[in-house]
């Protein structure tokens, strides 16, 4: 039997949502899902999605107890996961597998030159092996090179193939009821960012 990741992801959200506060649960997926990566207040809040306090008082906690590090780049403190925790690999493990792989990829997005109108990550029943994650981008503004770039960041084991669609592309499909399309709108999913619906995008 084959569980689709999407049902992994949910599974593991919910034993974690038991586990950790909220706050706890986005910092973790931030900086374990991007080891490599270190990022100044600010970054955090903002792909946090919670308040600055609760950021700073959970930033200063990991810190004093050696789970991120702390060093000054220009006039901003950065952080970063600490890679000599004896938990790191188990860490790194937990944003991966769960809810930190939807930040792991928000993030990568959020690096993108242009916002796309709409992310969303799902499965194709037919991928082999079943980890394997797919992205649906609707964008004007952004090409495939740039997506590649992207996806090239995104370090989480598995292989992640993205489809994009420019805004007309996409709205032509979605009027003929393009069975791909639908499949992906209608079957599970999780969105990234943006609306499967165009009249809720920004008009450039």
């Amino acid at each position: 039997m084959i569980v689709p990741y999407m049902g992994i992801i949910s599974q593991g959200k919910r034993l974690l949502d038991a586990l950790f506060t909220r706050t706890q649960r986005q910092l973790i997926g931030i900086f374990f899902g991007h080891p490599d990566r270190s990022f100044y207040l600010n970054q955090i809040v903002r792909l946090a999605g919670v308040g600055t306090g609760s950021v700073q008082r959970e930033l200063k906690r990991l810190s004093e107890s050696g789970v991120l590090t702390v060093k000054k780049v220009g006039n901003q403190k950065h952080y970063q996961a600490n890679p000599d925790i004896t938990i790191f690999p188990e860490l790194c493990g937990i944003a991966r597998k769960t809810f930190g792989v939807v930040d792991v990829i928000r993030t990568a997005v959020d690096q993108l030159p242009v916002t796309p109108d709409l992310v969303l990550m799902y499965n194709d029943p037919s991928d082999r092996p079943a980890s394997t994650m797919r992205l649906l981008l609707v964008s004007d503004r952004l090409d495939s090179g740039m997506i590649h770039d992207a996806v090239a960041e995104i370090q989480l084991g598995r292989e992640i193939y993205p489809w994009l669609l420019d805004r007309r592309r996409y709205g032509d499909l979605l009027e003929r009821n393009d069975a791909r399309l639908m499949s992906v709108i209608e079957g599970p999913k999780v969105k990234i960012m943006g609306s499967v619906n165009p009249s809720a995008w920004v008009q450039v």
